[in-house]
């Protein structure tokens, strides 16, 4: 079984969907195929990850099993990044920047703040 195949068993199962049948049907796939990508006879493709991504609302990292942050689509955008194990949203850090008193400082930070995002 590959990663892949493991974590989309393991959130199916966290979901309730005991078969394999029942999750093909609910993206919109055939069973074997499904049944393929778990058991890791299948790659499983990008449209198919993020179909599965998607239906199971985590990012396509933790599906490929890249991270253990389930980062959902809901929530991903209102996360900026992890520092310390601690999450800091986009709200949280808006207000620390607003702290910043030194226009200097502001204008490294939004420095920082491009070069990250460009990455």
């Amino acid at each position: 079984m590959s990663n892949v195949g493991a974590r989309i068993v393991q959130l199916r199962l966290n979901m309730g969907i005991k078969i394999t049948t029942e999750l093909a049907e609910r993206v919109g796939m055939v069973k074997s195929t499904v049944t393929n990508y778990e058991n890791g006879v299948r790659n499983v493709p990008i449209e198919a990850m993020t179909t599965f991504a998607e239906f199971f609302d985590v990012s396509l990292d933790y599906l490929a099993c890249r991270t253990d942050f389930k980062g959902s689509f809901s929530s991903l955008s209102d996360v900026l990044t992890e520092f310390d194990g601690k999450l800091i949203t986009k709200e949280d850090f808006l207000n620390d920047i607003d702290k910043i008193t030194s226009v200097e400082d502001k204008r490294a930070m939004y420095r920082m703040i491009r070069a990250l995002i460009r990455e």
